[in-house]
This record gives structure tokens, sequence and C-alpha cells, in this order.
């Protein structure tokens, strides 16, 4: 939490998986990928570089599986997020920041 502090301004949107709980406790406007339960929308690379250009985005957050916290459903849903957490991300993003448990990623460069 403190590099998202001293990283992202307070005014800045973020996407993230789990966006409603990501919001609020980092308290930053946020653009929430939901799976199909919820919406028909397809998490893939171009889906994503489009929403976050939509909504100034330049951080996307994503929570790691483990043996004690589950996948997000979205997060098993969409190619993207497995190769997202490959050590090259795909599609124009690079790893800003990350610990065991999360992995913030900034877009670079759209494809």
């Amino acid at each position: 939490m403190d590099w998202v502090e001293a990283n992202i301004p307070g005014s800045a949107t973020i996407m993230a998986a789990d966006g409603q709980a990501t919001g609020y406790l980092l308290r930053r406007p946020t653009l929430s990928m939901v799976s199909s339960e919820y919406s028909p929308v397809r998490w893939d690379c171009d889906r994503i570089q489009r929403e976050m250009r939509r909504f100034g985005a330049a951080f996307l957050i994503l929570y790691k599986p483990s043996e004690t916290v589950a996948a997000d459903p979205v997060m098993n849903e969409s190619p993207f997020f497995a190769s997202a957490l490959t050590p090259a991300p795909p599609c124009g993003f690079t790893i800003a920041v990350e610990n065991p448990g999360i992995r913030i990623l900034k877009l670079v460069r759209a494809q």
C-alpha cells in the first residue's frame, strides 16, 4: 500500500480484479473486472487496454492465487491473467511492483 500511495495519485483511476474491495482499500477510482457471472465482457489484452485507455487507468492490480487464497473467478476465465503473472507480462504491460500476493502492472504501450 505504501508503493501505491507514493506512485499512484489519489485521483488516478486504477483497474483491478476484485475491484470493489481494491478501490475501497486504496481509496482510488477503480475499474473492476468482473467474471462472466456478472458481465458478458471477456478480458483479453485488447479489451483490457481499450478500457484502461477509456477510463485513463495506467495500472492494473492482480491478486496472485496461493494455497490459502483462491483466484478471483475472472482470473480463471481469461488466458490474459495466466500470462500476466509470468516474468514477462503480455501486450504492452510491465511489472511496476509485486510481492508474494499482488502484482501491479503498468500499461506502457497499447498494441
